[in-house]
């Protein structure tokens, strides 16, 4: 085995032992089965994105091997998808760009990211941005690797809100955890974390508004100008209502959602 390989085959280790006792994925967890008919190339990534330059990073680490999966950090709450999602981008990931590419004279935002590990016997060490056209289309490429990701079984809430003066469209996904990932109308999402008091006030909202007493809809009988439609879906109950016949049961969670949108990186940022 040539030095080369050695050093990448320590890197891959020193990344697996990490992420492994961080994540605890070693323990049995459902959600962390990645289904496959061949043994994949293992993987061990170190993640940093940076939403903007005086935006703190988010980190997190991602190791896979066989059918195991194990992640930190903001994606901590869906290992085996941001798994299924790196195998799916191994050649992105391990492959340099070519420096005299042509790409379309388009800025994306500021955002920027780091990715640094393993991908098979392939070392990895790339740098994202959303400078041009090339790039965009790279970062969206990378999904949730980027932005992070909420397994459905381990989701609180997931919000959709639009309308408004300016024409808002957010998407704000909750985990049980507090991982939060608010999509707005670029479609560029980004995680954040709840504090504790936050995810306290928001499952108590959603508690005290008993989803599955309530109807599939509250629309009045003309749209209000300018006015948001929202929509809301908790342990399996989905309700969509909207200004002027939003029920009194969802007034507090609505005013808790908004709350969270305001301090959202996407908003911002944006």
């Amino acid at each position: 085995m040539s030095g080369a390989m050695t050093w990448r085959r320590r890197l891959y280790l020193v990344l697996a032992a990490a992420a492994a006792v961080a994540a605890g994925w070693l323990a049995s967890d459902a959600n962390a089965a990645v289904p496959a008919t061949t043994t994949p190339p293992p993987i061990a990534l170190t993640l940093s994105v940076k939403d903007a330059p005086d935006a703190p990073a988010r980190t997190a680490t991602l190791v896979c091997v066989g059918t195991s999966a194990g992640a930190t950090g903001y994606l901590a709450d869906a290992p085996a998808d941001a798994c299924r999602h790196a195998r799916r981008v191994a050649r992105t990931l391990a492959t340099t760009p070519d420096p005299h590419r042509f790409c379309t004279e388009i800025y994306g935002g500021p955002q920027t990211a780091a990715v640094r590990g393993l991908v098979g016997d392939a070392y990895v060490r790339r740098s994202f941005a959303r400078r041009n056209g090339c790039e965009i289309g790279e970062w969206n490429g990378l999904g949730i690797l980027l932005s992070g990701a909420i397994s459905p079984a381990r989701r609180l809430v997931d919000y959709h809100r639009q309308g408004g003066l300016l024409g808002f469209d957010d998407r704000l996904t909750v985990s049980r955890s507090g991982l939060a990932i608010h999509t707005p109308r670029s479609g560029v999402a980004r995680g954040f974390r709840l504090s504790v008091a936050e995810l306290a006030e928001l499952g108590a909202a959603l508690d005290a508004a008993d989803f599955p007493s309530l109807a599939s809809e509250y629309l009045p009988p003309f749209p209000v100008a300018d006015g948001f439609t929202y929509t809301i879906a908790h342990r399996g109950t989905t309700v969509v209502t909207a200004d002027g016949a939003v029920p009194a049961a969802l007034e507090p969670p609505i005013a808790v959602l908004n709350r969270l949108l305001t301090r959202a990186p996407a908003a911002r940022h944006t």
